[in-house]
């Protein structure tokens, strides 16, 4: 929500400090900020007010409320009355007709209505928050809004035939909103109605058919309080989100809409002025709800934020919070402001006092909650198996469970081609690996993948090891690779099972079923020491972010010159940057002599390489190629 730092400062006799220091203070206890805006003559915060504290903090008050609790500054009385002139004979009858949908409609009709441009302190306010300004009568609904966060609304008393109807929507209505949106309603949308139908929808948007306008000379005034979850599912059938809606749909107390109500006729009071008079307020729930308390004792506080806090000082944030707070011996009980809706139960307090006592003071220790978990074989086993597979060159994968075919079927599938839980995992291992063999860029590159994971069959679900290498053309595939790393890997894991593997034309590939009934049958703790089995030359560095630049190289050369010599050459030129190549990739005889080409790929992994970089390198390498006799470099 955006907040005005020139509208918050009504709620307060000293000056606030400047708006970064105020979004500060709200980012360490509540709200994140998400910007500061600056205006000619104010500062504009957006706020990130979560929907645990939307029903009271989606308002200036709110945040002020808040700022004067975490700053410990009293918030300044701003006494919500007028000295209207009332008229008992200008009433208006409202029918409710199911109370837990409305609970609480307040009505009173206003004449001597003079419909006009809004004074500039109104219009600057709303324009400090992106609203844009209408007239008096909207623009002054529109900011006791933003100011307690309770919505109204204004119909052309004149307009209106009959009672004010509260009731849900009958089959087949229509209404035509302000913005003229043509609406079908049904009977799971509450509407505010009169004798000859729709007059707005409740909590969300008003119809055009009663609309202030211009002529408009008596008003019907509406503060009301409807359910948050049918609020919610209409403005979500509608397709229509207001920010009347926005509030109701999280939820509000009552006594706002009488406050709002006294603020809107006091508000029109002060700007109209002239022969305007007020009727009574109707009220359907005149009852205050009854206060709420909470009871807790002092360890409550210590158990659950892990740090012991002074009785005296409790009081003084709760205090500080709107909460009137007593101590009977070891016993608080404390009785909650009507508008926070959010605190019910002990946790609710706690966390209260904790985020304004500060986290910061609360030390980071994890409880000891005595538990002691037993070693669990089937995942030891895995993580042997990982750092084997890992340590020879593989990447795991976790692909998805629901596939296209397989023994179980599920009841709801997510798509077409997600019906089924899967039955191995060698299938979508070659899936994987067919799916990126082709963006290989060296035809002597090979994909080495394996996956770990759940697999289902009728009335029995087990874990299985899928391990395959793939290379991008048959004639670089070398025979009996996985058999050679499954011998190594059954030694390092102390495995005592033999697994076939399968091949395709250039994939390889096998699964091992059920690791974890083999790591129960294995007994004792897993405790193999890899060290033996582990490429121990291997160096670790990060992942280079940043692309590759591969280029080609081709030269004539004699006959007799074997291609290994050229690659050495190449790639002591080349230097760090050189990732990966030369590799020859093409060759020829003509005219006596031999063609070979090569292809080298670089890379850097602190920055993007620019062409200008690798052109310097590749021009060293063909400089000393071409040193060499009879050697001519392809252009």
């Amino acid at each position: 929500m955006l907040i005005s730092h020139k509208w918050l400062q009504n709620y307060f006799d000293k000056s606030l400090p400047w708006a970064k220091d105020v979004a500060q203070a709200l980012a360490d206890h509540i709200f994140e900020i998400d910007e500061i805006r600056d205006l000619a003559n104010d500062q504009v915060l957006d706020v990130d007010v979560q929907p645990n504290r939307a029903h009271d903090c989606l308002s200036h008050r709110g945040i002020a409320r808040e700022l004067s609790a975490i700053l410990n500054r009293s918030i300044a009385a701003l006494p919500i009355s007028a000295d209207l002139s009332l008229d008992k004979d200008m009433t208006v009858k409202v029918v409710v007709d199911d109370a837990k949908l409305c609970r609480r409609y307040q009505a009173r009709v206003v004449s001597g209505v003079a419909i006009a441009e809004s004074p500039e302190w109104l219009k600057e306010a709303l324009e400090s928050i992106d609203q844009r300004p209408i007239n008096n009568v909207v623009d002054i609904a529109n900011y006791v809004m933003f100011d307690l966060g309770q919505p109204l609304h204004a119909f052309d008393a004149d307009k209106v035939v009959g009672d004010v109807v509260v009731r849900l929507a009958r089959a087949g209505e229509a209404m035509t909103t302000l913005d003229d949106q043509e609406l079908t309603l049904d009977p799971t949308i509450l509407i505010i109605a009169d004798d000859q139908g729709p007059l707005g929808v409740a909590g969300i948007k008003g119809g055009k058919r009663a609309g202030v306008t211009q002529e408009t000379k008596r008003l019907i005034l509406e503060a009301a309080n409807f359910d948050p979850v049918l609020t919610r599912r209409a403005s979500a059938k509608l397709t229509l989100r207001t920010d009347a809606s926005k509030r109701f749909e999280n939820g509000m107390t009552v006594t706002l809409t009488a406050e709002a109500m006294d603020k809107f006729s006091q508000l029109l009071q002060q700007t109209i002025g002239g022969d305007i008079k007020f009727g009574p307020v109707t009220d359907t729930n005149p009852k205050l709800p009854t206060k709420r308390a909470v009871e807790m004792e002092s360890k409550d506080f210590t158990r659950l934020l892990g740090v012991e806090i002074k009785p005296e000082t409790i009081v003084d944030i709760l205090t500080r919070l709107r909460c009137k707070a007593t101590w009977h011996e070891d016993q608080l009980r404390v009785v909650v402001p009507e508008d926070r809706l959010d605190l019910n139960v002990q946790a609710d307090i706690v966390e209260e006092v904790g985020r304004l006592y500060g986290y910061d003071n609360i030390p980071n220790e994890l409880p000891d909650l005595g538990l002691k978990t037993a070693p669990n074989k089937s995942e030891q086993l895995s993580n042997k198996i990982r750092e084997v597979l890992i340590s020879q060159g593989f990447s795991e994968i976790h692909s998805h469970t629901l596939v296209a075919k397989g023994e179980v079927e599920i009841a709801n599938p997510l798509a077409s081609d997600k019906n089924f839980l899967r039955a191995d995992l060698s299938t979508s291992l070659q899936q994987k690996i067919a799916g990126n063999l082709p963006h290989l860029l060296f035809e002597k590159e090979a994909m080495k993948l394996f996956e770990i994971g759940h697999v289902f069959s009728v009335g029995k679900e087990r874990i299985n090891l899928a391990i395959g290498i793939g290379w991008r053309t048959a004639k670089y595939k070398q025979e009996g690779v996985l058999t050679e790393i499954w011998g190594g890997l059954k030694k390092s894991c102390g495995l005592k099972v033999d697994v076939e593997t399968k091949q395709t034309d250039a994939l390889e590939y096998l699964e091992m079923e059920d690791l974890e009934t083999l790591a129960d049958e294995m007994g004792g703790p897993l405790d193999v020491d890899l060290t033996p089995y582990l490429k121990l030359d291997v160096r670790f560095q990060p992942v280079s972010l940043y692309p590759r630049i591969v280029r080609d190289l081709a030269l004539f050369v004699p006959i007799d010159t074997e291609s290994s010599a050229i690659g050495t050459i190449i790639a002591d030129q080349a230097g760090e940057l050189l990732v990966e190549g030369p590799t020859l990739f093409d060759q020829f005889e003509k005219e006596g002599r031999v063609s070979y080409a090569f292809r080298s790929a670089f890379q850097a992994v602190d920055r993007t390489l620019t062409d200008d970089e690798v052109n310097q390198i590749m021009d060293r390498v063909i400089s000393t190629l071409e040193q060499q006799e009879d050697w001519e470099v392809r252009k």
